[in-house]
């Protein structure tokens, strides 16, 4: 099985203009791909449409054998997306950041507060865990964000 595949993908934000056209892509499990491309080449859209944030405009595709147009939840559930800018909460801690999305994803309290704990020192964020996500380094947040 393919980890992702796209036959035909392509997306017009204005009924005119493709912002993505006709792309054909298979990434077996295990595989690694990047997107590489001047601004305006597609990169976003295509993420966009594999995550299910956008539907397409022609075409189709599958994570895990999965639609993420028809199936979203569990597309995200299995997977999830780093851009360049990390979304946390800057006025919370990086620990209370953590909790709070474990909760949002299902997880008790209590689970929360141990997944947070485990992540934090796996990430290298510890010592760092009391201090408000907004005093973070760039690194800091993505690794926090991821």
């Amino acid at each position: 099985m393919n980890a992702i595949a796209a036959q035909g993908l392509g997306k017009s934000y204005d009924g005119k203009t493709a912002a993505l056209s006709e792309l054909t892509l298979r990434v077996p499990q295990g595989g690694v791909c990047g997107f590489l491309g001047p601004n305006g080449a597609g990169k976003t859209t295509t993420v966009k449409l594999l995550t299910g944030l956008l539907r397409p405009t022609a075409g189709e595709c599958s994570v895990m054998g999965l639609s993420p147009q028809n199936e979203p939840e569990r597309v995200h559930a299995l997977c999830g997306v780093m851009t360049e800018t990390a979304h946390l909460y800057g006025n919370m801690t990086g620990q209370q950041n953590l909790e709070f999305f474990g909760q949002t994803a299902g997880l008790v309290r209590a689970q929360a507060k141990e997944r947070a704990e485990l992540l934090l020192r796996e990430l290298e964020l510890w010592e760092a865990r009391d201090q408000k996500a907004g005093q973070y380094s760039t690194g800091m947040m993505q690794r926090l964000s991821l």
